[in-house]
């Protein structure tokens, strides 16, 4: 009697441990395939129209030089308001292609030195790109 309940926990136990692991592999394969297909999502529900692309022309002055360039309402960017945006600006990050290039890391490392924790920068690089694609397109 002892040997059948030992024997149904074990039965039990592998089931467990094979469904579980199995669910961790599946997440994990699906996790990976979706890191690349990011922009996906983001192209089907994050529409950036063309009308609220506002551009002006800034002029930055570094320590060695001064230059003018051409500043892009990172506003359009779903998450990043006038406090992000002005923040942004004060980094040197004046275009899409600027907050494009930047890894999600870099601007959490931005807003946490403003204590702006709130801000989810996730999807901020991966929607400048698709908006200066628009842009130019």
């Amino acid at each position: 009697m002892n040997n059948q309940k030992n024997s149904k926990f074990f039965l039990w136990f592998g089931i467990l441990i094979g469904v579980s692991s199995t669910i961790f592999l599946f997440l994990y394969q699906l996790a990976k395939k979706n890191k690349n297909s990011f922009s996906n999502i983001v192209d089907r529900y994050i529409n950036i129209s063309s009308d609220d692309k506002s551009t002006e022309l800034v002029t930055v002055e570094n320590e060695e030089t001064k230059s003018e360039i051409v500043k892009d309402n990172l506003k359009v960017i779903k998450g990043i308001g006038p406090a992000i945006e002005t923040l942004l600006n004060n980094n040197n990050i004046f275009t899409f292609s600027d907050l494009g290039s930047k890894s999600v890391e870099d601007l959490e490392n931005i807003l946490n030195k403003k204590n702006l924790r709130l801000a989810d920068p996730q999807t901020w690089p991966v929607q400048a790109q698709q908006a200066a694609k628009n842009k130019i397109n």
